[in-house]
């Protein structure tokens, strides 16, 4: 009864700090370090509470965080995602490392790592916005336009993977997103500017860089420009969180092959 109490308490609190965060990340595309420094202790304090009433798995839970660490400082290090997407991860890792063993998944497998758990699905759900650009380029394709027909350097093998990472938009419409990141840059060659199609996945793009490439593309005329999307990935994480009741949606189908 208190431990199962302890884990609603856990939950609720790292629901509350991921929302809270997601929001402040989606309006300022920041988020303080003052909340992952107050929270460390606080969730610490809550598994530590669990443990000490029932000592079991304390190895497995220790283990569990530092692979936990890893894979969360891991990507933010190389720069795939940035440093607060790592700080939730951590947190997570020191709240609730491991899967609770007084409630079971929805799915048949799942991975006893909860912060592996939410770091899949919210992949997986971020996965889906290739599924929104693949659909907006079919669309200009279908009705008469020609995605990526501007950059002469590229053929058929290297135009059919962009249709799932970048669209185009109006540069203006670019101007006003902050969640959009150009997928191109201008290149001299020979004298003159060439468009280069150009996407990275490196998040540290500042709105400095942004201002340049608008004030470059206006000179030039240029009044669309292709972009992928820079959506938060915390978003993505507090979803996959709220949903690792359900399970490990990214590896469970992978799971299943080799226990059924």
């Amino acid at each position: 009864m208190i431990r199962e109490a302890l884990l609603y308490a856990r939950i609720v609190f790292i629901a509350s700090i991921y929302i809270y965060s997601t929001i402040l990340d989606l309006k300022y595309r920041e988020v303080s370090d003052d909340i992952w420094v107050l929270s460390y202790p606080v969730g610490l304090s809550l598994l530590a509470l669990d443990l000490t009433i029932s000592p079991t798995h304390i190895a497995e839970t220790i283990l569990f965080i530092i692979l936990s660490i890893v894979l969360a400082i891991t990507p933010a290090f190389l720069g795939l995602y940035g440093g607060g997407d790592a700080k939730a991860l951590i947190l997570l890792a020191l709240t609730i490392p491991r899967y609770p063993d007084i409630c079971k998944p929805i799915l048949a497998y799942t991975t006893p790592i909860t912060p592996l758990t939410c770091f899949n699905n919210g992949i997986l759900l971020a996965l889906t916005t290739s599924m929104y650009t693949l659909t907006v380029n079919l669309k200009t394709l279908l009705t008469g336009g020609s995605p990526f027909s501007e950059f002469t350097d590229l053929n058929l093998l290297k135009t059919i993977p962009l249709y799932l990472f970048c669209y185009k938009v109006p540069l203006e419409y670019f101007a006003e997103k902050d969640y959009l990141y150009p997928a191109e840059s201008l290149e001299i060659v020979d004298g003159k500017f060439v468009r280069k199609i150009k996407i990275t996945i490196n998040i540290n793009y500042d709105s400095k860089a942004r201002l340049e490439i608008l004030k470059k593309y206006r000179e030039l005329k240029i009044d669309k420009i292709y972009v992928s999307f820079g959506i938060p990935l915390l978003l993505f994480f507090t979803i996959g969180f709220l949903l690792a009741p359900i399970g490990d949606i990214l590896l469970s189908p992978i799971l299943s092959i080799f226990y059924d």
